[in-house]
């Protein structure tokens, strides 16, 4: 699999100001800056977005996305998310005041996009892959999402404070080559985390301690203002696995 980490919305900014992935091209996991990302006809290619939760930072590409690839693909791309979620962009982002209700349109019209509501912990078919939605913990409710094609595994965890059972539980899914774990804050903003539900480095390593040693890690969600803090303070763990996600970059497990 190859997971494309999209590029920042922060010009000339490290960290990640918008949160968002493309696998193989196909599939989207959040869609932070989605539609901002490549042409149109590249985005038409994507058949399905998965959400892990409804803040703006993971959503605030999906309007455009839906709208640049309108009637370029023989069929609308599929939504993926929990029911408060979907419960969230119709009566905020797609309410006719912020953007065009493209959920209410579809029912009536061609299609701008297909709804399917997930259910935690219950694996379901997404393309040629298998997805498991594993509730985090955050503010609203937020799901990690392990996806599998059959040869190789990965995990996206983001947003969510600590949560050891699950870093465990993870950890053990067979095939698995690699996560992506957010690492927002330095170690002096850990009250802001925790009221936020977010992880600061030194929870971030408490973490990796609970996967397998052999397991790449992928530090995302890095907040732009305290970028070259909170990796400095990564990279100052000397934890060989662990790696900074960086915005642009191209991840491959084989």
């Amino acid at each position: 699999m190859r997971v494309h980490i999209l590029p920042t919305s922060v010009q000339g900014t490290p960290g990640h100001g918008l949160t968002g992935f493309v696998v193989d091209g196909v599939l989207a996991l959040d869609a932070g800056q989605l539609g901002q990302c490549g042409t149109c006809a590249e985005q038409s290619q994507i058949r399905d977005v998965l959400l892990t939760h409804s803040h703006i930072d993971h959503v605030a590409g999906l309007p455009t996305f839906l709208d640049n690839v309108y009637g370029i693909a023989s069929t609308p791309p599929t939504l993926h998310a929990l029911k408060p979620t979907l419960e969230a962009l119709q009566t905020h982002l797609f309410s006719g005041q912020l953007w065009p209700d493209f959920i209410g349109l579809s029912r009536v019209m061609a299609p701008f996009v297909a709804i399917r509501e997930i259910e935690p912990n219950r694996p379901f078919p997404c393309g040629r892959y298998t997805a498991i939605a594993i509730p985090l913990q955050h503010t609203v409710p937020t799901v990690a999402y392990l996806l599998d094609d059959g040869r190789d595994a990965f995990a996206l965890m983001t947003d969510t404070g600590p949560v050891p059972e699950l870093f465990e539980k993870i950890g053990r899914w067979p095939r698995l080559r690699g996560l992506f774990l957010e690492c927002s804050f330095p170690r002096r903003l850990h009250e802001l985390a925790n009221a936020s539900q977010h992880l600061t480095s030194d929870q971030f390593a408490d973490a990796v301690a609970l996967l397998p040693p052999g397991l790449t890690v992928f530090a995302t969600h890095i907040k732009p203002r305290d970028y070259e803090e909170t990796v400095a303070e990564l990279r100052a763990l000397g934890l060989k696995n662990v790696q900074i996600g960086e915005p642009g970059r191209v991840v491959e497990f084989r």
